[in-house]
């Protein structure tokens, strides 16, 4: 279907002329009446859906909207790599001091054996 919309308005309602002049211009300015204001939202509504929305929007927009959604995407997968790197930080810390705790088992075994072969010497004497 085509549609001549620079045509004069002789003879035509107020309403075609309107709803002519909006499908040349389709935005809010155009949108005069409650009913094209309804399908100013349809419309709207029908260029975010997936399917229509890269055949309708120009590069730039497409561009910036793919920007906007790899940044909301990256935002989520940033968050849940902080998540991680605390969690691992953590595990380390908790490691470490488990560590710690088992170097000083190994400490005071070591001063026993020390004090149990100084005992052993001087008996043995």
């Amino acid at each position: 279907m085509f549609l001549y919309v620079d045509g004069k308005p002789d003879g035509i309602s107020k309403d075609l002329m309107e709803l002519v002049r909006f499908v040349g211009n389709t935005n809010a300015g155009n949108a005069c009446s409650p009913k094209l204001e309804e399908l100013l939202g349809y419309i709207n509504d029908l260029k975010m859906s997936p399917e229509v929305k890269e055949a309708y929007m120009t590069f730039e927009e497409y561009v910036e909207s793919e920007r906007r959604e790899v940044r909301y995407e990256m935002r989520g997968e940033i968050e849940k790599l902080h998540e991680e790197r605390d969690a691992a930080i953590s595990e380390r810390d908790s490691i470490r001091e488990e560590i710690n705790a088992i170097e000083e088992e190994i400490n005071a075994i070591e001063k026993r054996r020390s004090a149990i072969e100084e005992f052993n010497v001087r008996y043995d004497e």
